[in-house]
This record gives C-alpha cells, structure tokens and sequence, in this order.
C-alpha cells in the first residue's frame, strides 16, 4: 500500500462535489465567526478570555469534541453554523448523507451564511459608532 492507502477513507465520487461546497461553506462561516468574536473589541478592554474559552466551545457545537449525531439531545446543535465547521462536511465525506440531505444542508449553510454577513454588518457599524482611538 502506497503512502499508507489501506487506512485511508476515500469519499464516493458522488459525494466530492457537496463535501468541497461544504468545506467552502465552513470556511466563509468560521472568517464570519471569528470576525463578529473580533467585534467584542470594540465593546470591552480585553477579550482574550473570550477567545480561549470559545475554542472548547465551538469544540463541542461543531461535532469535533463528541459527534453531534452520537446522541439524540444534541441533535438540535446541527441547526447550528458551528455544525458546518465539522459535522457536516465529515457526514458528507463518509457517505452519511444522501444527495438530497446534502443539498438541504449547502442550502441551510447558504442561508447561515447570508445571516452571519447581515449580522457582521450591522455590528461593524455599532461598533464604529462606539469607537474611541487610544495612542499617539
């Protein structure tokens, strides 16, 4: 086995295309995230509590600590946009979701996407309004 190939797990072809909108999905969703974790700037003095403690925290609502579909309480966490971080494209990688299910999840990654952007932009504009220069 080539570069050790019998223990690698190679999606259908079927599942290449909705997995590589997922990632792209889960990558705009995390920039948006972290930009609106970066707006707490504009409200508090230090927010490096914030952003460690939201690590273990996105941890779990995405599915990379425990996976969201492990355990029937937290399957309401993959409404979330942390679920397109990691649970969703690795359903769609390993062939647990069908065609169908695939789409209704890049649609509702789509529309997650339009709320996370609506939503970075109106704190964008509260937080300038709130901004004060410290320095020389």
């Amino acid at each position: 086995a080539i570069l050790g190939h019998q223990y690698l797990i190679l999606p259908n072809y079927q599942n290449i295309l909705p997995f590589a909108l997922l990632v792209l999905i889960a990558f705009v969703s995390k920039v948006y995230y972290n930009y609106l974790l970066g707006f707490f700037a504009f409200f508090m003095t230090d927010i490096f509590g914030i952003i460690d403690s939201q690590a273990q925290i996105i941890g779990f609502l995405s599915g990379k600590l425990l996976p969201l579909a492990s355990a029937a309480f937290l399957l309401p966490l993959t409404y979330l946009p942390f679920a397109f971080f990691y649970h969703h494209p690795s359903q769609v990688y390993f062939g647990n979701y069908n065609l169908n299910q695939s789409v209704t999840t890049i649609l509702i990654g789509l529309i997650w996407i339009i709320l996370l952007h609506v939503t970075t932009m109106k704190f964008w504009k509260i937080g300038l309004k709130k901004y004060e220069a410290v320095g020389l």
